[in-house]
């Protein structure tokens, strides 16, 4: 594991000393008062003085402050050095370490609260395998550019690359690759580029491009080949639509259009022109910020190790086989798991096996990727983000409505319906009667998106799946801790939820924190499950109403009785409840 006392050491680095506290050099220099300079007090680090020299030569010193005499001192330079590691180590070692980077951020980004972490995640994902691809979308003025310049912030900037536009071979032809994230600042800017960009994703890792150029001495032309590195790529666009191409690949991350958010930015730049920076500056009062602390702790840590996620498994439920494009998806949640556990290495459990170390996630990294992920991924998922959510909500709601009815219903102009409502209708969420001057418009009752995502909403259990994690770290008990780090208890209690810093245990809290608690559809129903024989999957899978919560979805289950009886069918949420109920009871009769 890296030193959390010191830096990552790289080849033309050089290793700051372990103790800031040494002798002083043989010859000090005093000031003009008579204190040695360069050098403080270890005690309370304050001015000191030269107060004898002992039978062997060892010079001691005496703090005017406290009085403590010594001869080994605070080195003021090597001390300043090392501050800001000391900083980063503590911070990494903090259990509120996602909380305090949010409200950190929160002096620049007004709201967002979840997206300003979740792009920060994604962004320093950028040094792992599983780089992402992420468009910020919104309206003009929603603050896209906004939340993504801030949280690079938080990032090193010689971490990312920032372009307005690249050119058809740009990529091809840069010298410098030596970088992980390229935000593009308008989507339209990579346009040109976009067969080069998609080749960088995690999927493609990167392409070979053989360029015809020629060649100086001869004068002829020849083929040279060029690798261009994989890397994460981040854009803003207001585009509501992408190619299949692209969505797969891509995380899409909403900016928050609501009143609510518009007062909050309204409200920060009127504060921002009473009392600007550089008026804070210049009265002593400028605004502290974390972000210099925060890059060199991403500098500390260890972005080679594997993390290893004993739960995977039990992940299943929350994703559609039946969606092609899941299979991009879930390596996106993954990824997100992934990254929070590599941040929090500090306080995960790091074994090693084989002198190759490994990092393991714990159950509170899938529940803090479900807080901070399900809704960009449920966007992802269905292609549909919040705008034409908004859009298909008020058509759902109308029934059969034109767009100039959706357009009041959502408090927008026809145009802007219209526009949406193609968009719907192209995608096949939505039909449209052409049949009259005025085209009416309404859901397609076989293409519900949210019952695409039906399995999204089923409640799984931290507890359950730390158990996964204990039993892991048993199965490998011979192997010891890598660099003596000891597993200890705290990310067995419970985490500090990052949204607001209250803790939530995991021992009385069984479901993700209440921002995002999903309600199974089974609870309240009314089945004695001592007559239960199986609950049996179904294949294929049918649609319709299930007998048991009376909503409409996906019927994936067949419930099977001991009288002979059975159900023919029900939803994902009431089987997976009735087989985790079945499998307590046959526990309990053995």
């Amino acid at each position: 594991m890296t030193d959390p006392e010191g830096p990552a050491q790289k080849d033309n680095e050089t290793k700051p000393a372990d103790k800031p506290c040494s002798p002083p050099p043989t010859r000090v220099e005093f000031n003009e008062f008579g204190f040695v300079k360069g050098y403080v007090c270890p005690n309370c680090g304050c001015q000191v003085k030269e107060s004898h020299v002992d039978d062997i030569g060892t010079k001691f010193f005496k703090c005017e402050k406290c009085g403590q005499i010594s001869h080994r001192l605070k080195n003021v330079e090597k001390e300043k050095f090392l501050q800001p590691f000391k900083d980063a180590a503590q911070l990494l070692k903090d259990p509120k370490l996602l909380w305090l980077v949010k409200e950190d951020m929160g002096q620049t980004i007004k709201g967002e609260d979840e997206n300003r972490l979740l792009c920060w995640l994604l962004e320093v994902s950028c040094r792992t395998k599983d780089y992402p691809f992420v468009d910020v979308i919104g309206e003009s003025a929603a603050g896209k550019t906004n939340l993504m310049r801030e949280t690079l912030k938080y990032v090193p900037s010689e971490w990312y690359r920032k372009v307005g536009r690249i050119t058809r071979t740009a990529i091809d032809y840069l010298k410098d690759q030596n970088f992980d994230l390229l935000w593009i600042q308008e989507a339209r800017g990579g346009e040109e580029a976009a067969p080069s960009i998609r080749l960088q994703s995690a999927d493609d890792g990167g392409l070979t491009a053989w360029v015809t150029e020629r060649d100086k001495e001869t004068g002829k032309f020849i083929a040279n080949e060029y690798h261009i590195p994989g890397r994460a790529v981040f854009s803003t666009t207001t585009n509501v639509s992408f190619s299949p191409e692209d969505a797969t690949r891509t995380w899409l991350i909403s900016a928050d259009p609501t009143e609510t958010q518009t007062k909050r930015i309204i409200q920060y730049k009127l504060e921002r022109a009473k009392e600007p920076p550089e008026l804070l500056e210049a009265l002593g009062k400028e605004n502290k910020f974390l972000a210099p602390t925060v890059q060199h702790a991403l500098k500390m840590l260890d972005w080679d190790s594997p993390v290893v996620v004993p739960f995977a498994d039990d992940l299943s439920g929350l994703f559609s086989p039946r969606l092609v494009r899941v299979r991009r998806d879930v390596d996106k949640f993954l990824g997100l798991i992934r990254v929070i556990a590599r941040v929090h290495q500090f306080q995960r459990p790091v074994v090693e096996i084989n002198g190759k170390r490994f990092i393991i996630a714990v159950a509170i990294d899938a529940l803090i990727a479900f807080q901070l992920g399900a809704k960009p991924l449920e966007e992802t998922l269905t292609g549909l983000e919040r705008r034409l959510r908004e859009v298909y909500d008020a058509v759902k709601e109308l029934g059969s409505a034109t767009s100039t009815q959706v357009g009041v219903k959502i408090h927008r102009g026809s145009e802007y319906a219209r526009r949406a409502l193609r968009v719907l209708v192209e995608m096949g969420y939505v039909d449209v009667d052409e049949s009259q001057k005025t085209h009416m418009y309404s859901v397609r009752q076989t293409e519900n998106p949210s019952n695409d995502l039906q399995t999204l909403q089923r409640t799984f259990s931290g507890s359950e799946l730390q158990k996964k994690v204990d039993s892991f770290l048993f199965n490998i008990s011979s192997q010891p801790p890598a660099d003596g780090v000891d597993y200890g208890i705290s990310w067995k209690k419970g985490y500090f939820n990052p949204i607001n810093g209250i803790w939530v245990d995991l021992e009385t809290a069984e479901s993700p924190p209440p921002e995002v608690e999903r309600t199974s559809a089974y609870q309240g129903i009314s089945l004695d499950i001592k007559n239960v024989l199986a609950v049996l999957p179904l294949d294929p899978i049918s649609r319709g109403e299930c007998p048991l919560c009376k909503r409409q979805g996906s019927l994936a289950w067949q419930i099977r009785f001991y009288d002979g009886t059975r159900i023919d069918a029900c939803c994902n949420d009431c089987g997976t409840s009735l087989q985790e109920r079945l499998k307590k009871r046959d526990e309990v009769n053995v």
